[in-house]
Formats: C-alpha cells, sequence, structure tokens
C-alpha cells in the first residue's frame, strides 16, 4: 500500500470503522456504564470503572470468533486513550481523530513489516 493508499484510507477508517465505533463504545457506551459511579481525576480527566469497561468490550468486539487471535485484545490499550480522551474533553471527536491515526498507522507499520519482512 502506497502513501497515497494509505491517505485514502482516511475517509474509510472515519465513516466507516472510527465514527461507529466511537459513537456506539464512546458516546453511548461509556457514558450509560459511567452514570452514577465514582470517578477518579487521570491527567485532569474523570475517568471511572465505565471507561475500562467499554475498554473492555471494545478489545472483546475486535475477536474474530471463527479465527481467535489473542493479539487483538491488545486493542484495549489504544481504547483507553479513546475513553480518556472523551472523558477529558466531553467529545467522541478526538476519540475518532485518534482512532483513525491509530489505525492507519497500523495500516502503514503493516506494510513497512511486510517490504522488510517479504
Amino acid at each position: 500500500m502506497a502513501g497515497t493508499a494509505l491517505l485514502s484510507q482516511l475517509p474509510y477508517q472515519l465513516v466507516f470503522v472510527a465514527l461507529r465505533e466511537e459513537y456506539f463504545f464512546r458516546g453511548v457506551l461509556q457514558p450509560a456504564l459511567e452514570s452514577d459511579q465514582p470517578r477518579f481525576r487521570v491527567l485532569g480527566a474523570p475517568f471511572g470503572r465505565g471507561a475500562v469497561i467499554a475498554a473492555l468490550l471494545f478489545a472483546l468486539a475486535h475477536l474474530d470468533p471463527r479465527a481467535p487471535n489473542p493479539v487483538r485484545l491488545l486493542t484495549f490499550f489504544p481504547a483507553l486513550w479513546f475513553a480518556w480522551l472523551r472523558a477529558r474533553t466531553g467529545s467522541i471527536v478526538p476519540a475518532m481523530v485518534a482512532h483513525v491515526l491509530a489505525n492507519v498507522l497500523q495500516l502503514a507499520c503493516l506494510q513497512a513489516w511486510g517490504r522488510a519482512i517479504g
């Protein structure tokens, strides 16, 4: 995937991946799980168990039951970052932007790794 092909992924990643996932996990699920729950401050953001649970569910949603790969559970960690962005700003937009950038960076790394070994 050349640089222009990577750039062409930006709209796809925004509309078909980040928008939908962030709307559900950070826009709907995280606030619902955090309502009436105690929160603590993490780098200036009110963060509670709901954010952690939403991040865990996000990671579990990335597992493919037909071909389970535990490495996909590592999505838990960027999901915590997305949850923090949501909590810090009160908006899912920064989480959406971070999600798109993380996905495109992952594609670029996989492309570079493929060239390095292939």
